[in-house]
């Protein structure tokens, strides 16, 4: 028997979200967007490589809700 982690929770249905600009922001395809504008479960995917530099002037990116997986 497993204790804990990610092999004990239940299959859930994800909202996929993509993100596909490396500015930061509200905007769609923002990794902002994808973490902060939707609700559990979720998980982001990348379409684009390089740098994302976090906003001083939009706050950090505090992930509050669970069920989240970055790929």
């Amino acid at each position: 028997m497993t204790s804990g982690g990610a092999a004990d929770l239940p299959s859930l249905p994800r909202d996929v979200c993509t993100v596909t600009t490396l500015q930061d922001g509200t905007g769609g395809g923002s990794f902002r967007s994808c973490v902060l504008e939707r609700s559990a479960p979720r998980e982001v995917r990348f379409a684009v490589a390089g740098t994302i530099t976090i906003s001083r002037k939009l706050g950090t990116i505090a992930v509050k809700l669970p069920y989240l997986t970055i790929n």
